[in-house]
Parts: structure tokens; sequence; C-alpha cells
């Protein structure tokens, strides 16, 4: 599997959880809701990968 696609699959991984886990501490379980914390999951998701996309392309990544 290709680096890029792994980091793909956990920054959308990290979004999903992210936003089900805002949705369920906020406690208002409305429609409206749950669409703008999937949006900020989303956002939340693709921030992190373009973060850690140029950690990578900088060859900051740590040695194992």
């Amino acid at each position: 599997m290709l680096p890029s696609t792994r980091l793909k699959l956990a920054s959308s991984l990290f979004g999903a959880l992210g936003a089900l886990g805002m949705f369920w501490w906020s406690g208002a379980y409305s429609v409206v809701n749950a669409l703008l914390l999937a949006f900020c999951g989303a956002g939340a998701g693709s921030g992190l990968y373009w973060l850690m996309r140029g950690c990578i392309v900088r060859g900051r990544v740590p040695e194992h």
C-alpha cells in the first residue's frame, strides 16, 4: 500500500471519528447539528491530510 493511500485512509478515519465524537458529546441530536459536525469533521480530516502531506514531502518523517 502506498504511503499516500494510508495517509488518506487515516485522515478520513480521523475526520469521521472526530465528527462522531463531537456529535455524541454535544447532546443535540438534530439533522442540522449532524450536517454541521460532518462538515467540520471533513475539514479536520482534510487539514490533517494536507499538514501531514507537507511533512512527508519535506522529509520530516520520523524513523521507525
